[in-house]
């Protein structure tokens, strides 16, 4: 359920290496399968002590991530899984879920990964393993550090796949799912555009029963171990807990960051949401990082390196106490599912992107890149990263995005990029603990939501309604932006209206004279005084990195959570794994 790793025999890799990377992951227990020419470690989810595997006679399945097949919970999904594929009648439209199970039958090895390819899976170019984790990955042989990746991940929080952070390590997304003595079941999703004549009131109804459908998919599995989520006063986990307080009656509980001096005003407004349907909520103290005791924040920092694979998505999973196992099994409480309304934003237009078309490099630059981190780079090496990043898109979007392009872009972008490349990420790390789900990461959700760009505007007035629709009292609770979720006021109107009208260019110029962020300047201070661990891991950066202008962040310029996060990564990889 946490993890696999699948080595060819004979190849001479490290695997005792993988083990090591595993333990300080904080997973549930090993199994060690021979399956034909390879040996698979198969770990279980730490909170969770549900076998992760099933056989018969005829043949065996084995799971990593979270899902429900035609309705069932978990092992009853794994059971008739099984069959159906032994039968020939496997529907991969019946999956809910992230995950990739992997079928052994008479000798031979299957693989079945989720439609938009939640559950990253590494290997290196030989084809020698493969393990959905990215630092058991790189640690198991020799490897050089990719710097064009780097480079990549300091722009905007994340990898799109292939690359990674080693040379010798890819991502078998789509087009790279080749693997010697393995088949993978043809199951990527891919939008086809379409119309749809349905009015704004029509739309609303088929989004929330597309939703609906979802929650009644995964029913079973929430009974089964009980269901949690976190909320907040935002759009998207308001969304999750209507629906999911709908189809189940209530959630056995939900919990809220409850960190001093950040989460307070958010922590009123989840706590007047969970008393329409009278939820526990749960909310665990935590304090912000550099306000514990130095050997705590280097223990903190190492263990949002591992707990999320090397792999954040750009803010989450870095710079916090949140982001541990620790926190998790805290905030999960009885509970052994969580949903998360994380990628959401497909509901809105998240971007307030107006014009019917844009220059999509600009646009990349003006709304998606980390706030000046362009500059870190000198005009040469920024357009080499961003020439790279565009033509991976182009190449997963099926479409040209140089020069003038549909705003329609910007829709694909978050939904085929951000999602399966950056949210992914967070399942990942979640999985590793308890069942996850993120209804709004999959493919019958995202498909479905294609068809209401048209109604988006600028605001979430449309997910608004969404949300009245399934649940008229939980929309009425005061929200984080101040308004009624289902009618924003004039001036606020009027506020984004000006915005979303503003070429490209003014946001970058804005962006590239902006003062300095004073805050940022402190809170990079204050982790260098109080945290050996970093002030090391920043130095070998320094040192391995002197074309990135460091200066430049240092200077406030530039949002350091992301970029501590990969500065500890890849100090991580430098002291513990073959370089």
């Amino acid at each position: 359920m946490a993890a696999f790793f699948l080595a060819r025999k004979g190849s001479g890799i490290d695997i005792d290496a993988a083990k090591r990377v595993f333990a300080k992951r904080s997973l549930g227990a090993l199994n060690v399968f021979e399956v034909g020419g390879f040996e698979l470690l198969l770990y279980k989810k730490r909170l969770v002590d549900t076998e992760n595997f099933f056989q018969t006679e005829q043949g065996r399945v084995f799971a990593v991530g979270t899902f429900a097949y035609k309705g069932n919970s978990y092992a009853e999904s794994l059971k008739i899984a099984l069959e159906d594929f032994l039968s020939g009648s496997l529907d991969t439209d019946e999956f809910s879920g992230n995950f990739v199970l992997i079928f052994y039958i008479n000798g031979a090895l299957t693989l079945l990964c989720d439609a938009m390819n939640m559950t990253h899976i590494f290997s290196d170019r030989e084809r020698s393993f493969m393990t959905t984790s990215f630092l058991a990955a790189a640690a198991v042989k020799k490897h050089s550090v990719n710097k064009t990746a780097v480079y990549e991940k300091l722009l905007y929080g994340y990898l799109t796949a292939p690359d990674t952070l080693s040379n010798e390590i890819v991502r078998l997304c789509r087009k790279e799912k080749r693997f010697d003595g393995v088949e993978f079941v043809k199951n990527d999703y891919k939008y086809s555009p379409r119309t749809s004549s349905a009015s704004r009131e029509e739309m609303v109804r088929e989004q929330c029963t597309q939703i609906e459908n979802y929650f009644e998919s995964v029913k079973a599995l929430c009974t089964e171990y009980g269901a949690e989520q976190g909320l907040s006063g935002g759009y998207d986990s308001r969304l999750i807990y209507a629906a999911a307080c709908k189809a189940l009656g209530n959630l056995t509980s939900a919990h809220t960051h409850n960190t001093k001096d950040v989460h307070n005003r958010e922590m009123a407004l989840a706590e007047n949401i969970a008393k329409v349907h009278d939820t526990a909520l749960r909310k665990i103290p935590t304090k912000y990082i550099t306000d514990y005791e130095p050997q705590e924040i280097d223990e903190i920092l190492r263990t949002n390196v591992y707990y999320f694979d090397g792999r954040n998505s750009e803010n989450i999973g870095v710079f916090s106490a949140t982001h541990t196992p620790w926190y998790k099994e805290q905030t999960t409480g009885d509970a052994r599912l969580t949903f998360s309304g994380v990628g959401g934003e497909i509901y809105r237009n998240f971007y307030h992107t107006s014009a019917k078309t844009i220059n999509f490099k600009k646009w990349l630059k003006a709304h998606v890149y980390t706030i000046r981190a362009p500059y870190l780079f000198d005009k040469e090496t920024f357009e080499t990263i961003q020439s790279s990043i565009i033509a991976k898109m182009e190449n997963e979007f099926g479409i040209k995005l140089s020069g003038r392009t549909d705003r329609f872009a910007a829709k694909l972008y978050f939904a085929q990029n951000r999602i399966p490349n950056a949210l992914a990420c967070v399942a990942s790390a979640n999985n590793t603990q308890s069942f996850y789900l993120a209804p709004f990461t999959e493919s019958a959700l995202v498909d479905k939501a294609y068809d209401m760009y048209r109604f988006a505007g600028l605001y979430g007035e449309f997910e608004g309604e969404m949300i009245k629709t399934l649940d008229a009292e939980v929309i009425k609770c005061p929200s984080s932006y101040g308004y009624d979720m289902t009618r924003m006021p004039l001036m606020q109107k009027i506020k984004w209206g000006l915005r979303s009208i503003l070429p490209s260019d003014v946001y970058i110029y804005k962006a590239a004279h902006d003062k300095a962020n004073e805050k940022e300047v402190r809170k990079l201070q204050k982790l260098l005084a109080k945290s050996a661990y970093f002030s090391k891991a920043y130095e070998y950066f320094k040192n391995e990195f002197p074309n990135i202008n460091t200066a430049y962040f240092e200077a406030g310029n530039v949002e350091i959570n992301n970029t501590v996060f990969t500065v500890c990564t890849l100090y991580e990889m430098s002291t513990n794994f073959q370089g």
